[in-house]
């Protein structure tokens, strides 16, 4: 029974997480408290998500295209 309150589907859920294991590789990182008070200001003012900031950060390096 599919529950209309919910956006996607099971079968939507599970394709999408499938793609994203085989697409992405998740990495956590470790940052202190005060920094990312800073860090989070800095995103919500530029309308950024920690992947887009960390993406541009290394493209700024020429580390990926």
């Amino acid at each position: 029974m599919i529950d209309n309150n919910r956006k996607n589907s099971a079968a939507r859920i599970k394709a999408n997480a499938k793609y994203a294991a085989k697409t992405y590789k998740k990495k956590t990182i470790y940052v202190k408290l005060k920094d990312s008070e800073q860090i989070d200001a800095y995103m919500s003012k530029n309308d950024l998500t920690y992947t887009q900031f960390f993406n541009a950060c290394l493209r700024e390096k020429n580390i990926i295209d």
